[in-house]
Protein backbone atom coordinates (compact mmCIF):
# COMPACT_ATOMS: atom_id res chain seq x y z
CA UNK A 1 0.00 0.00 0.00
CA UNK A 2 1.42 3.37 -0.94
CA UNK A 3 -0.39 5.77 1.36
CA UNK A 4 1.33 9.02 2.14
CA UNK A 5 -0.18 9.44 5.58
CA UNK A 6 1.89 6.88 7.45
CA UNK A 7 2.99 8.19 10.80
CA UNK A 8 3.68 7.05 14.28
CA UNK A 9 0.66 7.84 16.47
CA UNK A 10 1.40 10.69 18.87
CA UNK A 11 -1.59 10.17 21.11
CA UNK A 12 -2.82 7.09 22.89
CA UNK A 13 -5.33 5.09 20.92
CA UNK A 14 -8.04 5.75 23.51
CA UNK A 15 -7.47 9.50 23.08
CA UNK A 16 -7.71 9.08 19.32
CA UNK A 17 -11.02 7.26 19.70
CA UNK A 18 -12.44 9.79 22.14
CA UNK A 19 -11.17 12.60 19.94
CA UNK A 20 -13.81 11.76 17.34
CA UNK A 21 -16.27 13.69 19.48
CA UNK A 22 -15.59 17.30 20.39
CA UNK A 23 -17.15 16.88 23.84
CA UNK A 24 -17.27 13.12 24.51
CA UNK A 25 -18.74 13.33 28.01
CA UNK A 26 -21.47 15.72 26.90
CA UNK A 27 -22.24 13.58 23.86
CA UNK A 28 -22.30 10.43 25.98
CA UNK A 29 -24.63 12.08 28.49
CA UNK A 30 -27.02 13.04 25.69
CA UNK A 31 -26.88 9.54 24.21
CA UNK A 32 -27.55 7.83 27.52
CA UNK A 33 -30.33 10.30 28.34
CA UNK A 34 -32.06 9.62 25.03
CA UNK A 35 -31.66 5.89 25.44
CA UNK A 36 -32.90 5.97 29.03
CA UNK A 37 -35.88 8.14 28.07
CA UNK A 38 -36.89 5.78 25.27
CA UNK A 39 -36.49 2.70 27.42
CA UNK A 40 -38.32 4.35 30.31
CA UNK A 41 -41.22 5.27 28.05
CA UNK A 42 -41.46 1.75 26.65
CA UNK A 43 -41.22 0.23 30.12
CA UNK A 44 -44.01 2.53 31.33
CA UNK A 45 -46.15 1.53 28.37
CA UNK A 46 -45.44 -2.18 28.76
CA UNK A 47 -45.97 -2.11 32.52
CA UNK A 48 -43.39 -2.45 35.26
CA UNK A 49 -44.96 -5.55 36.74
CA UNK A 50 -44.78 -7.52 33.52
CA UNK A 51 -41.15 -6.63 32.98
CA UNK A 52 -40.15 -7.42 36.57
CA UNK A 53 -41.92 -10.76 36.28
CA UNK A 54 -40.06 -11.45 33.04
CA UNK A 55 -36.75 -11.00 34.87
CA UNK A 56 -37.44 -14.12 36.94
CA UNK A 57 -35.07 -17.07 36.88
CA UNK A 58 -37.43 -19.09 34.69
CA UNK A 59 -36.50 -16.87 31.75
CA UNK A 60 -32.76 -17.21 32.30
CA UNK A 61 -32.41 -19.44 29.23
CA UNK A 62 -33.86 -16.74 26.98
CA UNK A 63 -31.52 -14.11 28.37
CA UNK A 64 -28.60 -16.50 27.93
CA UNK A 65 -29.66 -16.86 24.30
CA UNK A 66 -29.75 -13.07 24.00
CA UNK A 67 -26.15 -12.89 25.20
CA UNK A 68 -25.14 -15.77 22.95
CA UNK A 69 -26.63 -13.99 19.97
CA UNK A 70 -24.48 -10.96 20.67
CA UNK A 71 -21.36 -13.12 20.92
CA UNK A 72 -22.12 -14.54 17.47
CA UNK A 73 -22.81 -11.02 16.16
CA UNK A 74 -19.49 -9.69 17.44
CA UNK A 75 -17.57 -12.61 16.00
CA UNK A 76 -19.27 -12.21 12.63
CA UNK A 77 -18.61 -8.48 12.47
CA UNK A 78 -14.98 -9.10 13.41
CA UNK A 79 -14.59 -11.39 10.38
CA UNK A 80 -16.25 -8.83 8.12
CA UNK A 81 -14.16 -5.93 9.37
CA UNK A 82 -10.88 -7.86 9.10
CA UNK A 83 -11.48 -8.84 5.47
CA UNK A 84 -12.73 -5.41 4.37
CA UNK A 85 -9.64 -3.82 5.94
CA UNK A 86 -7.27 -6.28 4.25
CA UNK A 87 -8.59 -6.56 0.68
CA UNK A 88 -6.90 -4.61 -2.14
CA UNK A 89 -3.53 -4.35 -0.39
CA UNK A 90 -5.12 -2.90 2.68
CA UNK A 91 -4.29 -3.29 6.36
CA UNK A 92 -3.89 -6.86 7.55
CA UNK A 93 -5.00 -7.29 11.15
CA UNK A 94 -5.41 -10.45 13.18
CA UNK A 95 -8.71 -11.49 14.73
CA UNK A 96 -7.82 -10.13 18.18
CA UNK A 97 -7.04 -6.64 16.84
CA UNK A 98 -10.14 -6.67 14.63
CA UNK A 99 -12.29 -7.73 17.58
CA UNK A 100 -10.92 -4.88 19.66
CA UNK A 101 -11.75 -2.29 17.01
CA UNK A 102 -15.23 -3.73 16.50
CA UNK A 103 -15.92 -3.76 20.26
CA UNK A 104 -14.93 -0.12 20.64
CA UNK A 105 -17.06 0.90 17.68
CA UNK A 106 -20.16 -0.66 19.22
CA UNK A 107 -19.68 0.93 22.66
CA UNK A 108 -21.91 3.95 23.36
CA UNK A 109 -19.08 6.00 24.86
CA UNK A 110 -16.98 5.78 21.67
CA UNK A 111 -19.79 5.80 19.10
CA UNK A 112 -21.19 9.07 20.52
CA UNK A 113 -20.48 10.74 17.20
CA UNK A 114 -22.52 11.70 14.15
CA UNK A 115 -20.65 9.00 12.23
CA UNK A 116 -21.48 6.35 14.83
CA UNK A 117 -19.15 3.39 15.16
CA UNK A 118 -17.90 3.90 11.62
CA UNK A 119 -15.96 6.94 12.81
CA UNK A 120 -13.96 4.58 15.05
CA UNK A 121 -13.29 2.26 12.11
CA UNK A 122 -12.07 5.11 9.93
CA UNK A 123 -9.74 6.71 12.46
CA UNK A 124 -8.30 3.33 13.50
CA UNK A 125 -7.55 2.40 9.89
CA UNK A 126 -5.78 5.74 9.53
CA UNK A 127 -3.70 4.90 12.59
CA UNK A 128 -2.76 1.71 10.75
CA UNK A 129 -1.39 3.68 7.81
CA UNK A 130 -4.34 4.25 5.48
CA UNK A 131 -4.92 7.63 3.92
CA UNK A 132 -8.05 9.50 4.92
CA UNK A 133 -9.71 8.77 1.57
CA UNK A 134 -8.95 5.04 1.58
CA UNK A 135 -10.10 4.67 5.18
CA UNK A 136 -13.33 6.50 4.38
CA UNK A 137 -13.97 4.25 1.40
CA UNK A 138 -13.34 1.13 3.49
CA UNK A 139 -15.95 2.33 5.95
CA UNK A 140 -18.42 2.85 3.11
CA UNK A 141 -17.59 -0.64 1.85
CA UNK A 142 -18.27 -2.10 5.29
CA UNK A 143 -21.66 -0.40 5.34
CA UNK A 144 -22.42 -1.66 1.83
CA UNK A 145 -21.42 -5.16 2.89
CA UNK A 146 -23.97 -5.09 5.71
CA UNK A 147 -26.79 -4.26 3.31
CA UNK A 148 -25.48 -6.61 0.61
CA UNK A 149 -26.15 -9.46 3.04
CA UNK A 150 -29.23 -8.18 4.88
CA UNK A 151 -31.27 -6.75 2.00
CA UNK A 152 -31.56 -9.97 -0.07
CA UNK A 153 -32.63 -11.95 3.01
CA UNK A 154 -35.27 -9.36 3.87
CA UNK A 155 -36.43 -9.25 0.24
CA UNK A 156 -36.93 -13.04 0.14
CA UNK A 157 -38.81 -13.03 3.46
CA UNK A 158 -40.92 -10.08 2.32
CA UNK A 159 -41.89 -11.94 -0.85
CA UNK A 160 -42.80 -15.04 1.15
CA UNK A 161 -45.03 -12.99 3.46
CA UNK A 162 -46.64 -11.25 0.49
CA UNK A 163 -47.48 -14.74 -0.80
CA UNK A 164 -48.80 -15.67 2.67
CA UNK A 165 -46.00 -18.12 3.42
CA UNK A 166 -45.07 -18.01 7.11
CA UNK A 167 -47.43 -15.11 7.75
CA UNK A 168 -48.82 -12.10 5.92
CA UNK A 169 -47.51 -8.69 4.98
CA UNK A 170 -48.92 -6.00 2.75
CA UNK A 171 -47.23 -5.15 -0.51
CA UNK A 172 -46.20 -1.67 0.57
CA UNK A 173 -44.13 -3.23 3.41
CA UNK A 174 -42.79 -6.34 1.69
CA UNK A 175 -42.29 -5.53 -1.99
CA UNK A 176 -40.03 -2.42 -1.84
CA UNK A 177 -37.24 -4.70 -0.66
CA UNK A 178 -37.23 -6.34 -4.11
CA UNK A 179 -35.41 -3.23 -5.31
CA UNK A 180 -32.28 -5.08 -4.16
CA UNK A 181 -32.36 -7.03 -7.46
CA UNK A 182 -31.91 -4.08 -9.86
CA UNK A 183 -29.68 -2.46 -7.23
CA UNK A 184 -27.31 -5.43 -7.32
CA UNK A 185 -27.28 -5.37 -11.12
CA UNK A 186 -26.36 -1.68 -11.12
CA UNK A 187 -23.60 -2.31 -8.57
CA UNK A 188 -22.09 -5.06 -10.73
CA UNK A 189 -22.20 -2.80 -13.79
CA UNK A 190 -20.65 0.18 -11.99
CA UNK A 191 -17.78 -1.86 -10.62
CA UNK A 192 -16.85 -3.66 -13.83
CA UNK A 193 -13.21 -3.19 -14.95
CA UNK A 194 -14.43 -1.12 -17.88
CA UNK A 195 -15.65 1.54 -15.44
CA UNK A 196 -12.60 1.60 -13.16
CA UNK A 197 -12.01 5.27 -13.90
CA UNK A 198 -15.31 6.18 -12.25
CA UNK A 199 -13.83 5.58 -8.80
CA UNK A 200 -11.18 8.25 -9.36
CA UNK A 201 -11.74 11.83 -8.27
CA UNK A 202 -10.15 14.41 -10.58
CA UNK A 203 -8.83 17.65 -9.18
CA UNK A 204 -11.43 20.30 -8.49
CA UNK A 205 -14.22 17.71 -8.73
CA UNK A 206 -17.55 18.82 -7.33
CA UNK A 207 -19.15 17.17 -4.32
CA UNK A 208 -21.54 15.14 -6.48
CA UNK A 209 -18.65 13.72 -8.49
CA UNK A 210 -16.72 12.97 -5.30
CA UNK A 211 -19.68 11.21 -3.68
CA UNK A 212 -20.21 9.14 -6.82
CA UNK A 213 -16.53 8.17 -6.94
CA UNK A 214 -16.55 7.17 -3.24
CA UNK A 215 -19.66 5.03 -3.75
CA UNK A 216 -18.19 3.25 -6.78
CA UNK A 217 -14.90 2.69 -4.94
CA UNK A 218 -16.73 1.21 -1.94
CA UNK A 219 -18.73 -1.13 -4.16
CA UNK A 220 -15.52 -2.10 -5.94
CA UNK A 221 -14.12 -3.22 -2.60
CA UNK A 222 -17.11 -5.56 -2.25
CA UNK A 223 -16.55 -6.90 -5.75
CA UNK A 224 -12.91 -7.59 -4.94
CA UNK A 225 -13.93 -9.39 -1.77
CA UNK A 226 -15.61 -11.91 -4.05
CA UNK A 227 -13.22 -12.16 -6.99
CA UNK A 228 -9.85 -11.06 -5.63
CA UNK A 229 -9.68 -11.86 -1.93
CA UNK A 230 -7.54 -14.58 -0.37
CA UNK A 231 -10.51 -15.45 1.86
CA UNK A 232 -13.34 -15.37 -0.66
CA UNK A 233 -16.71 -15.13 1.01
CA UNK A 234 -15.43 -14.84 4.59
CA UNK A 235 -16.50 -11.21 4.86
CA UNK A 236 -19.99 -12.07 3.63
CA UNK A 237 -20.16 -15.00 6.03
CA UNK A 238 -19.13 -12.65 8.83
CA UNK A 239 -21.83 -10.15 7.94
CA UNK A 240 -24.40 -12.97 7.82
CA UNK A 241 -23.31 -14.17 11.28
CA UNK A 242 -23.59 -10.62 12.58
CA UNK A 243 -27.18 -10.26 11.39
CA UNK A 244 -28.09 -13.78 12.50
CA UNK A 245 -26.73 -13.22 16.00
CA UNK A 246 -28.50 -9.92 16.43
CA UNK A 247 -31.80 -11.33 15.15
CA UNK A 248 -31.51 -14.22 17.57
CA UNK A 249 -31.10 -11.67 20.37
CA UNK A 250 -34.30 -9.88 19.30
CA UNK A 251 -36.20 -13.16 18.88
CA UNK A 252 -35.18 -14.44 22.32
CA UNK A 253 -35.98 -11.09 23.97
CA UNK A 254 -39.47 -11.16 22.45
CA UNK A 255 -40.00 -14.76 23.55
CA UNK A 256 -39.53 -13.64 27.16
CA UNK A 257 -42.80 -11.74 26.74
CA UNK A 258 -44.55 -14.57 24.85
CA UNK A 259 -44.18 -12.95 21.43
CA UNK A 260 -43.75 -15.66 18.82
CA UNK A 261 -42.69 -14.71 15.31
CA UNK A 262 -42.10 -16.85 12.27
CA UNK A 263 -38.69 -16.50 10.64
CA UNK A 264 -39.99 -14.46 7.66
CA UNK A 265 -41.83 -12.05 9.97
CA UNK A 266 -38.80 -11.71 12.25
CA UNK A 267 -36.45 -10.96 9.35
CA UNK A 268 -38.78 -8.48 7.65
CA UNK A 269 -39.64 -6.68 10.91
CA UNK A 270 -35.99 -6.55 11.93
CA UNK A 271 -34.81 -5.28 8.55
CA UNK A 272 -37.52 -2.62 8.43
CA UNK A 273 -37.00 -1.54 12.03
CA UNK A 274 -33.28 -1.16 11.48
CA UNK A 275 -33.68 1.35 8.64
CA UNK A 276 -29.99 2.10 9.24
CA UNK A 277 -27.51 -0.26 10.85
CA UNK A 278 -26.46 0.46 14.43
CA UNK A 279 -22.82 1.01 13.42
CA UNK A 280 -23.80 3.66 10.88
CA UNK A 281 -26.45 5.38 13.00
CA UNK A 282 -25.31 8.58 14.70
CA UNK A 283 -24.63 7.82 18.38
CA UNK A 284 -25.79 4.22 17.87
CA UNK A 285 -29.42 5.23 17.32
CA UNK A 286 -30.52 5.90 20.93
CA UNK A 287 -34.26 6.28 21.30
CA UNK A 288 -35.03 6.02 17.58
CA UNK A 289 -34.34 2.30 17.27
CA UNK A 290 -36.53 1.36 20.25
CA UNK A 291 -39.56 3.29 19.06
CA UNK A 292 -39.23 2.22 15.43
CA UNK A 293 -38.72 -1.47 16.18
CA UNK A 294 -41.68 -1.60 18.57
CA UNK A 295 -43.84 0.27 16.07
CA UNK A 296 -42.87 -2.02 13.17
CA UNK A 297 -43.72 -5.10 15.23
CA UNK A 298 -47.30 -3.83 15.58
CA UNK A 299 -47.61 -4.03 11.78
CA UNK A 300 -47.43 -7.80 12.21
CA UNK A 301 -50.23 -7.89 14.80
CA UNK A 302 -47.98 -7.87 17.86
CA UNK A 303 -49.60 -5.80 20.65
CA UNK A 304 -47.55 -2.73 21.44
CA UNK A 305 -47.04 -3.51 25.14
CA UNK A 306 -45.23 -6.86 24.69
CA UNK A 307 -43.46 -5.51 21.60
CA UNK A 308 -42.16 -2.58 23.63
CA UNK A 309 -41.10 -4.83 26.50
CA UNK A 310 -39.27 -7.17 24.14
CA UNK A 311 -37.46 -4.30 22.46
CA UNK A 312 -36.39 -3.00 25.89
CA UNK A 313 -34.86 -6.40 26.70
CA UNK A 314 -33.24 -6.57 23.26
CA UNK A 315 -31.59 -3.17 23.60
CA UNK A 316 -30.21 -4.06 27.02
CA UNK A 317 -28.06 -6.61 25.20
CA UNK A 318 -27.67 -4.84 21.85
CA UNK A 319 -26.81 -1.38 23.21
CA UNK A 320 -25.91 -1.41 26.90
CA UNK A 321 -24.07 -4.73 27.00
CA UNK A 322 -21.66 -3.31 24.38
CA UNK A 323 -19.95 -1.48 27.23
CA UNK A 324 -18.60 -4.80 28.58
CA UNK A 325 -16.38 -5.89 25.65
CA UNK A 326 -15.23 -2.29 25.21
CA UNK A 327 -14.19 -2.17 28.86
CA UNK A 328 -12.25 -5.41 28.33
CA UNK A 329 -10.46 -3.99 25.27
CA UNK A 330 -9.41 -0.62 26.72
CA UNK A 331 -6.64 -2.01 29.00
CA UNK A 332 -5.08 -3.59 25.89
CA UNK A 333 -5.24 -0.39 23.83
CA UNK A 334 -1.44 0.05 23.87
CA UNK A 335 -0.93 -3.47 22.58
CA UNK A 336 -3.49 -2.84 19.84
CA UNK A 337 -1.76 0.41 18.99
CA UNK A 338 1.54 -1.40 18.54
CA UNK A 339 -0.16 -3.82 16.16
CA UNK A 340 -1.50 -0.91 14.14
CA UNK A 341 1.96 0.63 13.96
CA UNK A 342 3.44 -2.66 12.76
CA UNK A 343 0.67 -2.99 10.18
CA UNK A 344 1.49 0.51 8.92
CA UNK A 345 5.17 -0.34 8.71
CA UNK A 346 4.66 -3.51 6.68
CA UNK A 347 2.01 -2.36 4.18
Amino acid sequence: MSDGNRRQPRRSLVSVWLGQTAHPLVALSVVLALEAAALGGLVWWAGWRGILHALSIENAEWFALCAGGQIVAYFGYTLAFRDVAAVDEGVKLDLAASFGIVSIGFAPIFSAHTGGGFSIDAVTLREAGMSRRRAFRRVLALSALEYAVLAPAVAVCGLLLFLHVGGKASGDIALPWLAVIPGAAVAVWLTSPAHAAWSRTPRNAGWVRRCFAHAVAALTVLRNLVVGSERQGTAFLGAALYWLGDMVTLWAALRVFDVRLSIPVLVLAYGTGWALTRRSLPFGGPGVVEILLAWVLTWFHVPFAPAAAGVVAYRLFNFWLALVPAAIVIPFAKRLQRKLVRAAATT
